[in-house]
């Protein structure tokens, strides 16, 4: 059987990219759709309902225009939406769930969870998040490692929705007072950082199982953010897969700070994966 990406709109322009996104890799790796839109409730029903009825309308519409020989289920409905996605990937289990940006709010971003920071802390489903306009295939995939299954599960999809794009882990070397040490000689101090990540390098190709066009991962001293950003301008469009910790749950901790950050402000888009059962 074929695997199904679910795709979640709310037929803005930030969903639209998401869409968009979706129908390629369902071409490409010959996926089933699922095309998920909830109108919230709170309006009366009769307000609700003609909201249903349009957003069937221009869904079937784009549908139609863009989804020619794809299998694609509709599924338009009331409620709340992030527990109504939440309910629908656990009802159907889909192979991807596949998100648009969230709409920034400078107040509300501060002190609360965007929805998609919601939706994959308490989800098993790996999440594609969407933020870049849709060109073409990716042409590049990064992977931030940490050593970890959750890395590999990153890796491995990735390479799974990208077929033909080049694999580079990247591995943030984090140095304790670097900057305090700067005025010293402080290369013996990296030295060592960097022979301990290289072994963890070498256990976690050992040990898990990743694609075989993975690349040389890429060491350097700094924050995981600077180095990212360093790699991803790099080149061309990439797609950035990062692991995320602990088991799905309620503590916003268990998602990962560097996962929570990203999603907050992408800057590429953004692909969320857990470990695989039993790793």
């Amino acid at each position: 059987m074929p695997h199904t990406y679910l795709v979640a709109t709310d037929l803005s322009a930030r969903s639209d990219r998401a869409f968009q996104r979706a129908v390629m890799l369902a071409r490409q790796t010959g996926a089933d759709l699922a095309l998920l839109a909830i109108v919230d409730d709170a309006a009366p029903a009769d307000v609700t309902d003609a909201q249903v009825m349009a957003s069937e309308k221009a869904l079937n519409s784009l549908i139609e225009r863009d989804c020619k020989g794809l299998d694609v289920d509709l599924r338009v409905r009331p409620g709340d939406p992030t527990a109504e996605i939440l309910a629908e990937t656990q009802k159907t289990d889909p192979a991807l769930l596949v998100l648009g940006v969230h709409r920034p709010r400078a107040f509300f971003d501060a002190v609360r969870e965007t929805t998609g920071q919601r939706i994959t802390r308490l989800s098993a489903t790996p999440v594609l998040m969407v933020s870049e306009p849709v060109s073409g295939p990716h042409e590049r995939v990064i992977v931030a490692t940490d050593f970890s299954p959750a890395s590999a599960a990153a890796a491995s999809l990735a390479a799974e929705l990208c077929p033909d794009a080049p694999i580079t882990p990247v591995h943030a070397l984090h140095i304790p007072y670097r900057g305090m040490l700067a005025r010293h000689d402080s290369g013996a101090l990296e030295a060592s950082f960097r022979r301990e990540a290289r072994e963890a390098d070498a256990a976690w190709r050992a040990d898990q199982t990743l694609p075989g066009r993975i690349g040389e991962t890429r060491m350097d001293a700094g924050s995981a953010h600077q180095i990212l950003g360093d790699e991803l301008r790099r080149g061309g469009p990439a797609l950035l897969a990062l692991g995320a910790h602990g088991r799905v749950g309620q503590q916003r901790a268990l998602l990962g700070s560097l996962v929570t950050d990203l999603m907050r402000d992408p800057p590429a888009d953004l692909l969320i994966c857990r470990p695989r059962q039993g790793d």
